[in-house]
């Protein structure tokens, strides 16, 4: 089982529900309205934040990528 989906099982079925929407949407490239922030350091890597919770991604060719999902304080570690 990866990180990802470690994560997700251990949130309630609403916080679920919304990250997979928003994951949906990156995927999608359509990311302005969920405001992303560029990460320092790293080319190309974004973050978008929903409470606690922080999903990263990288843009690669006009894709986007979803890398981690984590708590805010364990997801910059693996990067």
């Amino acid at each position: 089982m990866d990180k990802i989906q470690k994560i997700l099982d251990k949130l309630t079925k609403k916080k679920r529900k919304q990250i997979m929407e928003i994951w949906q949407k990156i995927t999608d490239n359509d990311v302005a309205n969920l405001k992303p922030k560029k990460l320092t350091g790293f080319n190309n890597y974004y973050r978008v934040r929903i409470g606690k919770i922080r999903l990263v991604f990288k843009t690669e060719n006009n894709k986007n990528i979803l890398i981690n999902i984590d708590y805010r304080k364990d997801v910059y570690k693996n990067l």
